[in-house]
């Protein structure tokens, strides 16, 4: 992978070459360690909020439904014991905080994965930058269609914008990343990424992380 084409945002012609550092974008993939972070994020996004009540969160059954002995049936203590109808529940859920937190090595070698496996599809696109001359979703619209980017695309951007995220809202399936915000689940829940040129070259001083390479989990 020597580079890939950079496209003008107005017209779509090649204006230039985006150079691939190859300690990067090597090609490789690494589907299990890809797997393992997808599924973290999102275990992080649950809420865990399903609550059940136990015997003594139930309201009523405060008096013993019959004496202790002499009666011939069971001995209980209560209507809302677990084994009666209406009584509370044994080990039930209840409101918990889980988080899962991955070293940076790994969430920066599956954000590399993805990246060269978009590379690989020919998905992944380069522009100069994104120019917007009024905040109109119609003209960014236009210009991801000059592109080819119409198949629930993915823009990044080197820095917040706040006209060019305003106008991201408003087209189905598209959404709007910094390049320091970026992770691996933003590329691999599109089916295109728009790069701009300034936010490739921040993306990957992201997965050269002091001069060593992002993949630290090969698994071969």
């Amino acid at each position: 992978m020597a580079g890939l084409p950079i496209l003008d945002w107005k017209q779509a012609k090649k204006v230039g070459e985006a150079p691939l550092d190859l300690k990067v974008f090597d090609g490789k993939l690494n589907p299990a360690l890809v797997h393992e972070v997808l599924w973290s994020y999102g275990q992080n996004r649950r809420a865990f909020t399903a609550s059940t009540r136990t015997f003594g969160e139930v309201r009523g059954g405060g008096r013993k439904p019959w004496r202790q002995k002499g009666t011939g049936r069971a001995r209980t203590s209560s209507i809302r014991a677990p084994h009666w109808k209406g009584g509370g529940t044994v080990f039930g859920p209840h409101p918990k905080t889980i988080r899962y937190h991955l070293p940076r090595k790994m969430r920066l070698g599956a954000l590399r994965s993805v990246l060269n496996q978009k590379i690989g599809q020919e998905k992944l696109i380069i522009v100069d930058r994104v120019g917007l001359e009024k905040a109109k979703t119609k003209e960014l619209l236009e210009g991801l269609k000059r592109l080819g980017a119409t198949s629930k695309p993915l823009l990044v951007i080197e820095t917040r914008d706040r006209a060019v995220e305003r106008c991201g809202r408003n087209v189905p399936g598209l959404d709007t990343r910094t390049a320091q915000d970026l992770t691996a689940q933003d590329v691999a829940s599109h089916d295109q990424c728009v790069f701009s040129r300034e936010a490739l070259g921040m993306v990957t001083q992201r997965l050269l992380w002091n001069g060593r390479t992002a993949a630290v989990m090969s698994r071969e």
